[in-house]
């Protein structure tokens, strides 16, 4: 886990901009301090000191941004010595105690956070959690910086996952999550979030929900500026997920992908968090060379094993390989040394003290013997013989015993998860089984809705819209004929309101087919579907990327009624001042986002969904996608939509 970023330094000419503009030197002291931030974390230390220097001559004339300088050194420079480190933090932190404000409060926050990260590298998660909850949450709280908070929750998350309490994680993932997306925040530890959280999902067989999350995480990824450790965790969180669904192959091509990454830019931890998912795709694909293989990469690395969870990761695969391999004698090797390891640093120093007493005692007694040896050499070279053979015995009885019980328990293994794989189909099977029955019908409605909107716009256009061309010519025919010149005035106030009639005729018309549609494709019907929404008080922004002209008529269709149907609730019951509609399109998966900053409404809060929803929901489920949905009452509302393209659009 990396130490916590403070300021959005995602963005660097946007800070630099700031260091040249008219605004306060607090401001322009902040601004450089994130540069010397973002420059470290992308490798370019000279551009980081630089950028902390101009921060501090900046702030030199301001008590609290000269202390907050403290964090963005210690933050620099904490990989060199993390004893130093934890005790600048720890003296930041107290420094900054004089002062009240928000700002303040928020650097105390992160002091606290990157102390604690400090006790996780000492495998000390119980420390973590203790100083999150306690210390950095409660400053964080009192700054008011929601973002922040986010981040905090996140981090609570990492350390439930890691002592196995998944529940728990999931829950203040879920926190996380739910922060970034109302403060609308892009934010690096969002996509963090969404890794965190798909690894509990695998961890907990919910596969499902893990893939969704990494699409979400492979979403953001791809809208922002993203650094290479996140992609590391990505590639890593994906490649658990191909695991697990027994995708190898797909498995170890995003684990290397990864790998050369970690390789690339020198991260050591997350090339050990790589490394172990490869040899886990590598054992579960019974590819057992590449398995030992990978292990011993590991083992080599003394900056992997010098962590202890590592070593007992490293040890444990080795003796399930060899079991596999049938090689007990290797096996019960390896099983010894991960028992060993596997209990506490101070039963380990008791053990060595007992070991070493051990040895002096056996000195003691191999002194005594060779007083023996030397009266009763004959006797006594007999009776070893006797207990060498008695020895060896009890070790083949032994190994042969170990032999058995990993044989057994390899075999129950598989048995247990044969059957709940079994059953997991099965469940799978009569799942699928429902939604395409519940597909069918949907298919089924939406076909009959459009092709009875396509009978009512021809019966408008052509029958009754031809009827009162008629009329109209008719009435204007006996005006200009002056057949009833006392008339005439009167005819024509008859016929002029029926070119309006035409007018909505032809509208209404064009709504239920848009021959926008037809005719030119998507984009721009979207495009003339939002300006004809355009109205005095309501702005309505179009952002298409990438959009094929070769999607399916029938995907465009729907694609088309879903953005419709968003608009007109927005425009029926938000309020909205300001709508942005962004469409997306990569390779099969079509991306929709909507967003308006209307008055919202309380999704808990509905008993019953409109039609509008209704609409929407049958149709994305038509083209077995999904819906995000964020809002709450004065927030306005956002939609994040994915769906899948016919395959021969």
């Amino acid at each position: 886990m990396a130490a916590l970023s403070i300021p959005n330094a995602s963005k660097p000419d946007s800070l630099v901009s700031v260091l040249y503009s008219g605004l306060p030197d607090t401001a322009k002291a902040e601004a450089a301090y994130s540069l010397s931030e973002y420059y470290y974390k992308h490798g370019d230390p000279t551009k980081a000191i630089f950028y902390l220097k101009k921060g501090k001559e900046l702030a030199s004339k301001y008590p609290l941004w000269i202390t907050v300088a403290g964090y963005y050194e210690t933050l620099i420079h904490e990989q060199e010595d993390h004893g130093k480190a934890e005790q600048s933090y720890l003296t930041t932190e107290q420094n900054l105690q004089k002062f009240t404000s928000k700002d303040a409060y928020y650097y105390r926050a992160a002091c606290w956070y990157n102390y604690g990260v400090l006790q996780q590298y000492k495998d000390d998660q119980k420390g973590f959690a203790d100083i999150v909850l306690t210390k950095a949450l409660p400053l964080a709280e009192k700054s008011g910086a929601q973002i922040f908070i986010g981040k905090t929750y996140w981090g609570l998350g990492v350390v439930f996952k890691n002592i196995l309490q998944y529940p728990q994680s999931e829950n203040n993932l879920k926190k996380a999550i739910e922060i970034f997306i109302t403060e609308k925040a892009i934010d690096p530890y969002l996509i963090k979030a969404y890794n965190t959280i798909a690894e509990t999902y695998i961890l907990e067989a919910k596969y499902n929900y893990a893939d969704q999350a990494l699409a979400q995480a492979y979403r953001y990824l791809n809208m922002v500026d993203a650094s290479k450790d996140l992609w590391m965790d990505y590639y890593t969180s994906r490649g658990m997920y191909f695991t697990v669904v027994k995708k190898y192959d797909q498995s170890v091509n995003n684990l290397k992908k990864g790998i050369d990454i970690a390789d690339r830019s020198g991260d050591t931890y997350r090339k050990g968090r790589l490394l172990m998912q490869l040899f886990y795709s590598f054992y579960e694909a019974k590819n057992f060379e590449k398995a030992l293989e990978t292990l011993g990469q590991m083992n080599r690395d003394t900056l992997l094993t010098v962590q202890l969870t590592n070593r007992l990761q490293i040890y444990d695969g080795y003796a399930q390989t060899y079991a596999q391999k049938g090689d007990y004698m290797n096996a019960f090797e390896w099983q010894t040394k991960y028992s060993a390891l596997s209990d506490s640093v101070n039963s380990s120093k008791l053990k060595s003290d007992i070991n070493a007493m051990e040895v002096k005692f056996h000195t003691a007694e191999k002194e005594k013997k060779i007083t023996l040896l030397e009266a009763k050499q004959k006797e006594t070279q007999l009776e070893t013989r006797n207990k060498d053979t008695l020895i060896f015995s009890l070790l083949i009885v032994c190994i042969l015993l170990l032999s058995l019980v990993i044989v057994a328990w390899s075999s129950y293994r598989k048995t247990k998860n044969l059957d709940r794989q079994k059953e997991l189909l099965h469940q799978q099977v009569l799942q699928q089984k429902e939604q395409d029955l519940q597909l069918e019908s949907v298919r089924t409605l939406l076909e009959g809705e459009e092709k009875e909107r396509n009978r009512i716009a021809r019966d408008l256009h052509d029958g009754l819209g031809g009827m009162l061309a008629s009329l109209k010519f008719k009435l204007s025919h006996i005006a200009t004929e002056n057949k009833w010149p006392q008339n005439a005035n009167e005819l024509s106030k008859i016929a002029d309101p029926i070119d309006s009639i035409l007018q909505e005729l032809r509208r209404i018309s064009r709504n239920m087919v848009p021959p926008t549609l037809m005719q030119f494709g998507l984009e721009i019907a979207l495009n003339d579907l939002c300006q004809s929404y355009n109205i005095q008080n309501t702005t309505i922004e179009f952002q298409p990327i990438t959009i094929r002209k070769d999607i399916y008529e029938n995907d465009q269709l729907m694609i088309y009624r879903i953005v419709q149907e968003l608009l007109a609730n927005a425009m029926k019951h938000a309020s909205a001042k300001n709508i942005l509609i962004q469409c997306s399109q990569n390779g099969e998966l079509f991306l929709i986002t909507f967003e308006d900053d209307g008055i919202g409404f309380d999704p808990k809060n509905i008993t019953s969904k409109g039609i509008g929803l209704a609409n929407i929901e049958h149709r994305v489920n038509y083209m077995d996608g999904s819906i995000d949905l964020s809002t709450c009452p004065g927030k306005g509302t956002a939609y994040n939509i994915e769906l899948k393209l016919n395959s021969h659009g």
